[in-house]
């Protein structure tokens, strides 16, 4: 019986045995796999922690150089500003072309020769500022024309037989008409400012097509109960009836008196355009 009963034991305790075995590889699965998910995590979290300090290392530099980055986008902007000026400045140079305005205004403009029947001759300048059909209309001062029996335009070897239509003596302004057809000259559109560039052209001196450039010294002079546009560009008697032209080639006057005392330079007075279209009524 005790034999029976220690032989059943056997694999009793046999089988206890392997149960311990299994038991004890199953906890050492069990923590090698704990182990290993802790290390993991670790090694997630020690990459985590590497890239948010390189991120913080990158911010680090990106604030560092971002005070440069912004003085050298200052500096490129301060080149482009410079460009952009001396296009500006070479704007404003290449807007006043005395040579290019002489060019394309001086068709328009005449000696104008007046003679009277006692043989007395004035001399001044016209410019046509408008056209009646083929018929051209010429500005010029009443004072060159005032007394004339005849009246005629010259400019080069051309010559052109004129007519006084209207006659503003209160306005020293006359208006002459020419059986041709001339190119004319436009009144300016805008008003003319102090230090403006002007050009004026005539018969300075009797001296056909004579050109003379200086600004725009003054608006609204008043002078002898009268207002004028004053000038710097030297006029001479035969200048008279002529036009003062802005940088566009637009007649913002008409040339008609100036000081001519000893010691007194560039004081050339002329009639503001919208006195001249107002009273003549041709602009």
């Amino acid at each position: 019986m005790t034999r029976s009963a220690n032989a059943a034991r056997g694999p009793l305790r046999s089988r206890s045995a392997a149960t311990v075995v299994i038991a004890v590889a199953a906890l050492l699965i069990a923590a090698l796999l704990i182990t290993n998910v802790a290390l993991w995590r670790s090694i997630d979290q020690v990459e985590s922690d590497v890239a948010s300090l390189r991120g913080d290392i990158a911010a680090d530099d990106r604030a560092d150089t971002e005070p440069g980055e912004r003085f050298d986008a200052f500096g490129a902007e301060l080149d482009a500003l410079g460009e952009r000026m001396s296009l500006l400045e070479g704007d404003v140079v290449a807007e006043f072309d005395p040579v290019a305005l002489a060019e394309t205004t001086t068709p328009s403009i005449f000696m104008v020769v007046a003679h009277a029947d006692d043989d007395w001759t004035s001399v001044g300048t016209g410019f046509v500022l408008a056209k009646d059909g083929r018929r051209s209309l010429v500005v010029t001062n009443y004072h060159v024309v005032e007394g004339a029996s005849e009246v005629f335009l010259a400019r080069g070897r051309r010559e052109y037989a004129g007519e006084v239509v209207k006659v503003r003596p209160a306005h020293d302004l006359a208006l002459i008409t020419v059986s041709a057809d001339l190119p004319a000259l436009e009144p300016a559109d805008t008003p003319p400012r102090v230090g403006d560039p002007v050009m004026a052209v005539g018969a300075g001196g009797g001296l056909e097509g004579t050109v003379t450039a200086g600004i725009v010294s003054a608006v609204e002079r008043r002078v002898d109960a009268e207002t004028w546009l004053q000038i710097s560009a030297q006029i001479s008697p035969g200048n008279s009836g002529g036009p003062i032209l802005n940088t566009q080639g637009q007649v913002i006057g008409v040339a008609t008196w100036k000081v001519g005392l000893i010691a007194y330079e560039g004081l050339g007075f002329a009639i503001p355009i919208d006195r001249v279209c107002s009273e003549l009524d041709i602009c």
